[in-house]
């Protein structure tokens, strides 16, 4: 996204305000024109979740982070099962169709990390979830889900995944 207002160009802005040269660049999550080692942070800021795989896309991004590198993800939802996670696809699609008043195709869908994706990439990765504190209600919306039988809510952690230096062999 392009956007001046949330999307590249927002981010281009904000770092020139601050004084720091920022060089943005549009790409397809799976076919970054980068080479390896390249970054020392990439951020997914609210965007992780519209890979068709975000597991793969992650690891792609994480090949690109020198030694020490880190990989922040903000704001894409993670669930604890693949149903609830399933279920929220498609009560989006239900809501766009309402909407919209015809049909969206399966890849517009988006999609979300899984607990059991992020436990892959923590014997390679230094990996630890920072939870924001939304308040009560927000804390309650998992039993509230329970008791109404609905799907699990989606949880909003910012995931932070850090490369490790490679191990000194003495």
């Amino acid at each position: 996204n392009l956007d001046s207002r949330d999307g590249l160009g927002a981010a281009v802005r904000s770092a020139h305000d601050c004084g720091v040269q920022m060089i943005c660049v549009r790409a397809e999550f799976d076919y970054l024109p980068f080479t390896e080692k390249d970054f020392d942070v990439v951020i997914f800021n609210a965007s992780l979740h519209y890979s068709q795989n975000p597991l793969s896309t992650l690891q792609k991004a994480l090949r690109l982070l020198k030694e020490n590198g880190v990989l922040y993800v903000l704001d894409s939802p993670l669930y604890q099962d693949n149903g609830s996670g399933r279920a929220m696809i498609q009560e989006r699609r239900t809501e766009l169709k309402k909407s919209l008043g015809k049909d969206v195709p399966p890849e517009t869908k988006g999609s979300f990390l899984l607990q059991d994706d992020l436990e892959r990439l923590r014997g390679h990765y230094d990996l630890s979830l920072l939870s924001p504190r939304y308040g009560l209600n927000w804390f309650l919306r998992p039993a509230v889900a329970h008791l109404l039988r609905r799907r699990s809510p989606a949880s909003f952690a910012v995931i932070k995944v850090k490369n490790r230096a490679p191990m000194e062999i003495p």
